[in-house]
């Protein structure tokens, strides 16, 4: 008799455990806050804003309009590289804000403390030691 509820025991275990075994275990990443933007001039952002678990990081490009440049974007603690903008880890939602200006066209050089001349049609930023010429 005791051997049977034994075997009761093991065929009900196993019954639950058994199709609980071809199952995959997703971790739950927490909560996911909102990335958004706010753009000023002539251009695009993709994506406008995107949801990101606690702790990721979020992506966007920005593509000025003919006739613009991209001034600047900021927020989130991110950075921009070109057109790419990457933020920091996301904690809380937050935003990004990108300006587009209109293209004048002008061109400015920089002479740097080693001799290098650059040319651009925008203002470096940063301590690059530059004199504008």
């Amino acid at each position: 008799m005791r051997w049977v509820l034994k075997m009761r025991l093991w065929i009900s275990v196993l019954a639950l455990v058994l199709p609980l075994a071809g199952c995959a275990i997703e971790r739950v990443g927490g909560p996911e806050f909102v990335v958004s933007s706010v753009v000023a001039g002539e251009g695009e952002l993709s994506p406008r804003s995107m949801s990101v678990r606690d702790g990721s990081r979020a992506t966007f490009t920005a593509t000025p309009a003919s006739g613009w440049v991209l001034q600047g974007i900021t927020g989130c603690n991110g950075t921009l590289e070109g057109t790419i903008y990457e933020t920091g880890r996301i904690r809380a939602d937050c935003t990004i804000h990108v300006s587009f200006e209109e293209d004048s066209g002008a061109i400015m050089t920089y002479l740097l403390s080693d001799g290098t001349v650059i040319a651009t049609n925008f203002p470096l930023t940063g301590d690059h030691s530059a004199i504008n010429r």
